[in-house]
């Protein structure tokens, strides 16, 4: 009778076999050392070396996505690694959107041809299968291979204003703090760059406060765990965790792991760095002993080491500064690497969406645009307190009387569009009405952004 292996067996030979096809693949060999050199220099980085940084993570995920799809079907290779490095693409995507150092003393550049090349995958869409360059894995060998750290030429210089201190307490937010120091709560945002802050600003959360995870897992009984999905309980005294999937890349030493968990006493929590990591068995080894036990429930996250963050999130009992009185106003405030802005995402019911880790969805760049654009036409004029004049459009109340044609509507909505200062000019609008429904679609031009982006809005007529 044939003996048949044990589930720690059975998985041991086949994060061998991964194993060795990941280290052996030519792709993933350029990437190692390219992705090292971008993560080490990035807290020198001014925006447009950050911007390029993101793009270069960007379409290497799209890339290695397709190299490892491809792995022989015993090895079951992405299913492993495709949630890392996809987690390795959001976290450079958040990175990029956060202020840069104060005094950035380095930037990225690429070779013309790596330049051609990282044009050819920007204009690849993986979703289609329509691919510019004709072997997007010898393209991205390309990029990595021109890519080249400079000092900056122009090096970003900043005179740090004058300003007050602040011990936050549980109740604060930049919200009430811009409107008690600043008269002002729209001037949010010069508290935000002034401390180089990135979302959610004020946690008790060390989830938060070391940065979004690069991954994220579910603690559960170790006997019934799915190890591509989950991690086994962690008792306290340990020393060592188990990190499913997680290539060796992304838990170098010093790289935090932080665990989290509700009790009847409230919220236990604590983070402990990475000494070492083996990635066949996907154990890491910390510096120190966990103080608490994890059981089934548990959340725990791979978090960058906070040595190469360039934004921090605080804590109530820490000190935030105010600027002083004399700041600009918002309307004024411009930021290099979000110039369409970052906000909550909402969807097409009005409804707030949750990631996979239960944090409110954000939306940013075009979309976060096209969406604020949206609902200033859905809303009407004076349904903003802060902005009666100035917010909305006349469409709500507009749409469906009587001598009101397609020219007129289009007006409305050509000078509601233009009250957002990202907008420069509306040069379509297309007014089609459908029975009782309206379908209103504008084509607008934005700053930063070289292609128009299609606003859509539908209106109801009503009886």
């Amino acid at each position: 009778m044939l003996a048949h292996p044990t589930p720690a067996q059975a998985f041991a030979q086949r994060a061998q076999r991964q194993a060795v096809y990941f280290a052996a693949h030519p792709v993933w060999q350029a990437w190692r050392v390219t992705g090292a050199t971008l993560w080490t220099t990035a807290p020198t980085l001014d925006s447009a070396g950050l911007l390029l940084a993101a793009q270069i993570h960007k379409v290497a995920a799209w890339v290695l996505d397709r190299a490892f799809a491809n792995a022989p079907q015993d090895v079951g290779l992405w299913t492993v690694l495709g949630p890392a490095v996809s987690a390795a693409w959001r976290q450079w995507r958040t990175l990029a959107r956060l202020s840069v150092a104060p005094t950035p003393t380095q930037t990225l550049r690429l070779s013309p041809g790596a330049q051609g090349a990282l044009q050819a995958l920007l204009a690849w869409d993986p979703v289609l299968n329509q691919q510019a360059p004709a072997s997007p894995e010898a393209a991205l060998v390309a990029v990595c291979q021109g890519l080249a750290v400079v000092p900056a030429q122009n090096p970003t210089t900043t005179t740090a204003p004058s300003v007050r201190l602040h011990v936050l307490t549980d109740q604060d937010t930049l919200l009430t703090l811009a409107s008690h120091y600043l008269g002002n709560p729209e001037l949010w945002p010069t508290i935000r760059a002034l401390n180089q802050l990135r979302a959610p600003y004020i946690s008790p959360r060390l989830w938060d406060q070391y940065g979004p995870p690069v991954a994220a897992f579910e603690l559960t009984n170790a006997a019934s765990a799915n190890p591509f999905v989950a991690a086994p309980v962690v008792t306290a005294g340990a020393t060592t965790v188990t990190l499913p999937g997680v290539p060796g890349p992304l838990a170098n030493p010093g790289t935090v792991i932080v665990l989290e968990q509700w009790t009847s006493t409230g919220r236990q929590q604590e983070a402990h760095a990475i000494q070492s990591y083996e990635p066949d068995t996907f154990v890491a080894t910390l510096t120190e002993a966990v103080t608490n036990s994890y059981g089934v429930g548990a959340l725990m996250s791979l978090n960058l080491n906070p040595a190469q963050l360039t934004t921090q999130v605080l804590a109530p009992g820490q000190t935030i500064q105010i600027p002083l009185s004399g700041q600009p106003t918002s309307a004024q405030l411009t930021d290099p690497q979000d110039p369409l802005g970052t906000d909550l995402y909402v969807d097409a019911q009005g409804f707030l969406a949750l990631t996979e880790t239960g944090d409110v969805m954000t939306a940013t760049g075009v979309q976060n645009l096209a969406g604020a654009l949206t609902r200033r036409l859905d809303s009407a004029l004076g349904s903003l307190p802060l902005h009666p004049t100035t917010y909305g459009s006349g469409l709500p109340g507009m749409v469906g009387q009587p001598m009101i044609g397609s020219h007129i509507l289009s007006g409305y909505v050509r000078t509601a569009l233009l009250q957002d200062p990202r907008v420069t000019s509306v040069p379509t609008v297309t007014v089609q009405q459908q029975g009782t429904t309206w379908v209103i679609v504008a084509h607008c031009l934005v700053r930063s952004v070289p292609s128009p982006i299609p606003v859509t809005t539908t209106f109801i007529q009503a009886s």
